[in-house]
């Protein structure tokens, strides 16, 4: 069910502490590792980090927390979802730093007392070797005294299908060097095993002294008779100088406390679990979702995440309905939880109980008034109602104004504007919109449609061409284009685009469409 994705991809909640258990057998730096699912206008996807300072706090890359809208255009989201092994709960976790330049984003969890990985200080990167970047691109062999170090990351593994897992995947480096770069220190580790790229956000860590860096990117160095290869990574000290900035201090980042919150007997299988049902609705499996949801739902009854779960995992396999059951529990069972609200608002809405779902919409904009995606499901509720389009498009302008870098609101909100016929208005949002994101095809497609409808022709066909540019070989573009040209009686020009789209072999509806057109540019036949 499509009108439900955009809830599915949501689904977080605040985690109870669980009953203590002995964990002494857990290694440090495994203790400290989450894994990190980043939820879009676009889509979803998964990375991974560490806790650091009091257990409140996640680390992980700026990239990871990044939507791209184009080749050039970028949005931070302001939320994604943290998920815990150490306790077997998922996190709504804020986003409340990025440094991109650093490629560095801070996590605000909703809970603290978490295993924190301790950053290790100055003290402990003196035995590294120093260079420069110069040396290390040019040298053509590996640079750097042996330095152990081991790198850490929570992923997939997979022997099989129905093996599949969430694991903490482990890398070897023998040697490392610093390199201070654009105002930083990198640390740059060298005979790392296996001789494969570890996740960016991976935590580095060596024995006796704590995370001595964050890894960000592999680089290899082909120009030589046998590749250099390097984890670049950076170094704990430029952690804390950038953290710093979020209002961390150095002190609380390297003393850390000994968790406070514990796991308890389940939270291995609750860890899979969630990370199982999650991949799943984010890969429409949604026949899997139900059946890992209901196993998570046996092993944790009162857990409103794992009812949400298995809610969502029923109406997004179409039974919405049926869903909804399992999604009156989450809220009885955490009414505090914006996503149980805003999750069930939208399963009310693909019922038709409008009303209903309207509530529920609003209810998770007050628990949560800074996040956009309840109030854009409420947008789209009101729009489905002709005599509310004015409702509708006041909440989008709010929406705006909350997430200014995020195209999808400002999007809407024009095609709105352009429905009720205001234009001026239609356009100047587009154009704003196109500022931000000026190779984004949606918005110059949108553009050349609103200057279409207001009557400037030129300007039209200008976004419209320019939307081809863009995308070349999508046929909707180019079909777009023709049937601009056809209906301004440039039939020549026309022609020559429809036989472009039918080489490309588009879907058969764009084809069907191109042969009609491609009918009417025939010549009329003689009297």
């Amino acid at each position: 069910m499509k009108n439900i994705m955009p809830a599915l991809l949501l689904l977080l909640t605040a985690a109870t502490p669980a009953a203590s258990a002995d964990t002494r057998d857990t290694p440090d730096y495994e203790r400290a590792l989450v894994a990190i699912f980043a939820f879009g206008d676009t889509g979803a996807w998964m990375g991974c980090g560490f806790v650091v300072a009091d257990g409140g706090w996640a680390l992980t890359t700026a990239d990871l927390l990044t939507e791209r809208f184009g080749p050039t255009a970028r949005a931070t989201l302001d939320h994604a979802t943290v998920l815990s092994p150490w306790t077997g709960d998922a996190y709504r976790a804020e986003v409340k730093f990025v440094d991109r330049k650093a490629n560095l984003a801070l996590l605000k969890l909703p809970i603290k007392g978490l295993p924190a990985a301790p950053l290790a200080g100055a003290d402990a990167l003196q035995r590294v070797a120093v260079t420069t970047m110069g040396q290390l691109l040019t040298s053509g062999e590996m640079i750097g005294r042996r330095w152990k170090t081991g790198v850490y990351a929570l992923g997939r593994q997979s022997p099989s299908k129905e093996t599949a897992r969430l694991a903490v995947k482990k890398w070897a480096a023998s040697n490392a060097c610093l390199v201070q770069y654009e105002g930083s220190n990198w640390l740059f580790l060298g005979g790392m095993d296996p001789d494969e790229n570890a996740p960016r956000a991976a935590l580095v860590w060596r024995v006796g002294a704590g995370a001595v860096a964050i890894y960000n990117r592999r680089l290899i160095l082909d120009s030589f008779k046998r590749p250099v290869k390097y984890g670049q990574c950076l170094s704990s000290t430029d952690i804390a100088r950038v953290l710093g900035r979020a209002g961390l201090t150095a002190e609380s980042l390297t003393k850390v406390a000994e968790p406070t919150v514990q796991p308890d007997k389940v939270s291995e299988q609750a860890t899979q679990g969630i990370w199982a049902t999650l991949s799943h609705i984010i890969l429409g499996r949604w026949a899997d979702a139900v059946r890992t949801a209901t196993a998570l739902v046996e092993l944790r009854p009162e857990s409103s995440l794992a009812n949400l779960l298995l809610g969502a995992s029923i109406a997004g396999g179409g039974k919405p309905q049926e869903g909804l059951k399992s999604m009156d529990k989450a809220v009885c069972l955490d009414p505090s939880s914006a996503d149980a609200y805003f999750t069930r608002g939208t399963a009310l809405a693909s019922l038709g109980k409008a009303k209903e779902a309207e509530a529920d919409f609003k209810k998770a904009m007050e628990l949560s008034p800074a996040d956009i995606n309840p109030r854009m499901a409420l947008v789209g509720l009101l729009a489905a109602d002709k005599d509310r389009i004015d409702e509708a498009i006041d909440v989008a302008k709010k929406a705006v104004q909350l997430a200014p870098e995020r195209p999808g609101p400002r999007l809407t909100l024009a095609r709105m504007l352009k429905s009720r016929r205001n234009y001026d208005q239609a356009i100047a949002e587009l154009e704003a919109l196109i500022k931000i994101a000026p190779d984004w095809a949606p918005a110059v497609a949108a553009l050349a449609v609103t200057q279409e409808a207001a009557g400037n022709l030129i300007a039209a066909e200008t976004a419209y061409r320019e939307v081809v540019k863009l995308e070349p070989k999508n046929p909707d573009a180019l079909f777009a284009l023709a049937s601009f040209l056809a209906d301004h009686d440039r039939k020549d020009e026309a022609k020559k685009l429809v036989t472009q789209i039918l080489e490309l072999k588009p879907p058969k509806e764009i084809e069907a469409a191109a042969k009609e057109l491609e009918k009417k540019l025939q010549p009329e036949p003689a009297p």
